[in-house]
């Protein structure tokens, strides 16, 4: 029994040191030079002041690590410098640090951290992790890439292209810009960013409804929504067009994806994503490329850099693309009244042959 005894406090020792919670992360200030002597070291917001160095290094063959959950904050000539493998980014942001990332062999200065969820990963919880590199005395993220940069900024080939796009819905009667150039053209703000709001609007204008959302009264569930944006918003929810974030949030602000724009566009079209419904036609992430099907092309390329522009493109594509049911979109809305067709044929015509 007594073996017993000792055998069972001795599983009872060992099982509570594997139970040992981690330190929560806290925030911290750093002010004068240290060295890291814990393998984990979680932060929420940590600040290095103005020529401090903060080191890590190997304890055998245990690395360091540094979590961030918050912002991390570097003065003037303060530095991380070490060999662990370790610094970790979960949603936060930086400043005062350059990190890089190895593209084909070749060290770039990583983005702001937004950038970087939207364009590569367009996940919240993803955790970029970064390893110090002796060969340029700075932060690596882990991973490589060798395919197309995801981080470059949106190529300008297509700016011509998503120009003539929005002049033809203009023309059309179903986008309009964000103000006027000083050359007295429309501004469409194309490098910008598209936000969720502004992709519903978007949307409603290109269905040929914004006057039908404005007349009439609609409801939605959602606090964040503004009140100018009220009108569209319900038209879209009470048209199983949009969704929100949660019960009670559009996510107004938030930057909208290719996949979700175009989710937009093949709702609107009557196709659709619903998994619980037998006739599913497409999923929300694999809507870019059911979406090419119906001459809705946007390339690898353009789907990684979706701003104001690629949503004009994908728009202009959409007007002649068929909905579900085999009638296409511009008869539909010619059908509407919303522009004749005599002049759909004068704006579409130069463009009939460069889809």
């Amino acid at each position: 029994m007594k073996k017993f005894l000792s055998l069972l406090l001795t599983c009872a020792i060992i099982l509570s040191t594997l139970l040992v919670p981690v330190s929560a992360a806290s925030d911290a200030t750093i002010s004068q030079d240290t060295t890291l002597t814990k393998k984990f070291n979680a932060y929420q917001n940590l600040t290095i002041a103005p020529g401090v160095t903060l080191t890590t290094k190997m304890a055998g063959n245990e690395p360091q690590g540094i979590e961030m959950h918050g912002a991390l904050t570097l003065g003037a000539g303060a530095k991380i410098i070490g060999r662990g493998i370790i610094l970790m980014f979960r949603g936060s942001s930086y400043s005062g640090i350059t990190l890089y990332y190895n593209y084909r062999g070749e060290f770039r200065p990583f983005p702001d951290m937004a950038t970087a969820y939207e364009r590569y990963h367009n996940a919240a919880d993803y955790v970029f992790e970064f390893g110090y590199n002796d060969s340029i005395g700075g932060w690596v993220w882990k991973e490589t890439i060798n395919g197309g940069d995801p981080f470059e900024a949106p190529p300008a080939l297509n700016s011509q292209l998503a120009n003539s796009c929005a002049e033809a819905l203009k023309a059309l009667g179903l986008m309009q810009g964000i103000g006027t150039k000083p050359d007295g053209n429309t501004d469409f703000g194309l490098n910008n960013d598209l936000t969720r709001i502004q992709a519903v609007v978007m949307m409603v204008r290109l269905l040929g409804k914004e006057q039908e959302a404005k007349r009439q009264s609609w409801s939605h569930p959602f606090s964040d929504v503004p009140a100018w944006a009220d009108a569209y918003v319900g038209y879209a929810y009470s048209n199983n067009i949009t969704n929100g974030v949660s019960a009670t949030e559009f996510g107004s602000d938030s930057i909208a994806s290719a996949s979700m724009y175009i989710t937009f566009i093949l709702r609107a079209m009557g196709y659709n994503d619903d998994p619980q419904k037998e006739s599913q036609d497409f999923s929300w992430s694999q809507a870019p490329y059911f979406a090419r099907n119906l001459g809705i092309n946007l390339d690898d390329e353009q789907l990684a850099h979706f701003k104001r522009a690629q949503a004009a493109i994908s728009s202009f594509y959409a007007v002649r693309a068929t909905c579900k049911g085999g009638t296409l979109l511009s008869d539909q809305l010619i059908a509407q009244g919303v522009f004749t067709r005599e002049q759909y044929e004068t704006v579409m015509n130069p463009y009939q042959t460069n889809r």
